[in-house]
């Protein structure tokens, strides 16, 4: 259940929506090694790995065509699910 912050963001103007593609997520999901269900560890939202693969650096919120899967426990990922990247990710580098 989203809470009042979420609701609030979407009220947002500046707030853009940008869709995803299917091989954009798929791209995405190569770059996770695990995510928060497999590994407690898990701190770097999905849609960080996305940022970078949509290349939208504005005030956005992902559309993602369907949940992706984790890699290591085949749980769904989502925009907001907190995963590990692989090392040489992009995500990875920005930390």
């Amino acid at each position: 259940m989203p809470d009042e912050d979420d609701l609030r963001d979407l009220e947002d103007s500046d707030l853009k929506f940008v869709p995803v593609t299917l091989m954009q997520l798929a791209r995405g999901v190569t770059q996770v090694e695990s995510c928060e269900n497999c590994n407690p560890e898990a701190g770097i939202p999905f849609d960080w790995i996305l940022r970078a693969i949509a290349d939208a650096k504005d005030y956005v919120d992902y559309i993602l065509p369907a949940p992706g899967i984790c890699p290591k426990c085949r749980a769904e990922i989502h925009e907001k699910t907190l995963v590990q990247p692989i090392g040489n990710s992009e995500a990875a580098n920005r930390i």
